[in-house]
């Protein structure tokens, strides 16, 4: 189940959509970072989230 969460209110292992430079990507909110899988395995990206989702 994914509940909607708005932006103001992100808190740990919730999940955003952002702009990527590729195109719209997820990422994982985690020790105070965003956080998303790249081809080197997981990295910090910087990005200003569109939607945020916490999975329950």
């Amino acid at each position: 189940h994914f509940a909607r969460v708005p932006l103001p209110f992100i808190q740990r292992g919730d999940v955003v959509l952002y702009d990527a430079p590729g195109g719209r990507s997820m990422a994982v909110f985690w020790a105070g970072d965003y956080w998303a899988a790249t081809d080197d395995g997981a990295a910090r990206v910087e990005c200003e989230p569109l939607a945020a989702w916490r999975i329950e």
